[in-house]
């Protein structure tokens, strides 16, 4: 609110979703020890929306923590992503991925909640449904096992960086933020 501190938003919850990705792209094979397989693909992924959930505090006091938020953020990726084998050992070889591209981010379905008796002064910003581009990278690693020359198996680790979704702007004039951001990953 303009005349007064600004509303703190805390304590943000997040859900765990499902996701599906389809990818193709092609393997280069040595018949070395060092770096026997290196790949590069593109890859397309989707994540199911992400509720997430919190508490707002009125002019940042914490004894005012009457209201709660909840919105979703889904993710639309398309990445080029290259994949090196380090070094084979029998069927194993650890690897190291990474990737680069645009995510889709869209923020939508905001909305607010009393969650005390106490009558709440504060305007509801109704923020407007946005989706944003964004810059997004993949680190990752992991070990691949090759049962035979066509059938792999593989666990890792990878780190998605989705970048910045944000709230299409409020309406109201009350606000300072016309909109609220969010870093995905």
């Amino acid at each position: 609110n303009v005349d007064e501190p600004a509303d703190q938003y805390t304590s943000p919850k997040v859900n765990k979703v499902a996701a599906g990705s389809l990818s193709g792209g092609y393997v280069w094979s040595r018949p070395k020890k060092w770096l026997p397989f290196t790949s590069l693909g593109l890859e397309y992924s989707y994540y199911m929306p992400a509720k997430v959930k919190g508490v707002i505090e009125e002019n940042s006091d914490p004894e005012m923590a009457n209201l709660n938020y909840k919105y979703k953020v889904a993710h639309h990726n398309l990445h080029l992503i290259g994949k090196a084998d380090l070094y084979r050992w029998k069927n194993f070889m650890p690897y190291v991925s990474g990737g680069a591209g645009v995510s889709w981010n869209r923020v939508s379905d905001y909305s607010e909640e009393q969650t005390a008796e106490v009558e709440v002064s504060r305007a509801n910003p109704e923020f407007a449904n946005k989706t944003k581009p964004n810059f997004s990278y993949s680190l990752g690693t992991g070990v691949d096992y090759v049962f035979t020359k066509n059938l792999w198996g593989g666990l890792g680790y990878r780190f998605d960086h989705f970048g910045r979704g944000k709230t299409g702007d409020t309406t109201n004039e009350k606000f300072l933020d016309k909109n609220l951001k969010n870093t995905s990953h």
